[in-house]
């Protein structure tokens, strides 16, 4: 065999070995990318969970015994809080707009998926229906930047005050309703 006859043969192998490398990196690029996509799905999983935590975290803070009176009176708007249930309801509505602040800039920044941006709109409108919280925004805004505090306005701007119910006696009315349902079937 000539020398012109190993080279050829040298280039051969070569181009087979390059050939093969890059049908490796393919497989490996595939990979990667697989790897990725499950690590942006965790990644979105774990933001879910960290924001629930803090909504049932929130609202069994609100159930708490020693600030129902408080945040029942405050939400409503009743006007005989005492300073004390006054200072609760203001430290649990800035925990509030704090958490909702996280969200908001979770979906600017792309880490929450528009349609639980869409379900968090709608929990924000109702939250705001109270005439309490909307006082509490309108004192508690100027803590916030401009772009949320924007937002936060547009939402309360679509939001109605709803009437102060009487829960336990709506409660119990909606059991009779259930009932009467229930026994004509």
């Amino acid at each position: 065999m000539s020398l012109s006859d190993l080279a050829s043969l040298g280039s051969f192998v070569s181009g087979f070995s390059v050939l093969v490398s890059l049908i490796f990196l393919y497989f490996q690029l595939r990979q990667v990318t697989v790897q990725v996509k499950l690590a942006e799905k965790s990644q979105q999983a774990l933001i879910r969970q960290n924001r629930a935590t803090r909504v049932v975290d929130i609202n069994l803070r609100w159930a708490d015994p020693s600030l129902v009176d408080a945040m029942t009176k405050g939400q409503s708007g009743q006007d005989d809080l005492t300073v004390r249930e006054l200072a609760q309801f203001r430290t649990n509505c800035m925990a509030m707009f704090f958490n909702i602040e996280d969200s908001y800039y979770q979906h600017k920044d792309g880490l929450l998926t528009d349609a639980a941006f869409a379900s968090f709109v709608l929990a924000i409108r109702t939250l705001f229906s109270s005439i309490g919280m909307q006082v509490m925004w309108e004192r508690a805004r100027a803590s916030f930047q401009s772009e949320f505090v924007e937002f936060i306005n547009g939402v309360v701007a679509q939001a109605t005050v709803a009437p102060t119910v009487d829960a336990l006696a709506q409660w119990t009315n909606d059991l009779a309703v259930k009932r009467a349902r229930v026994a004509t079937n």
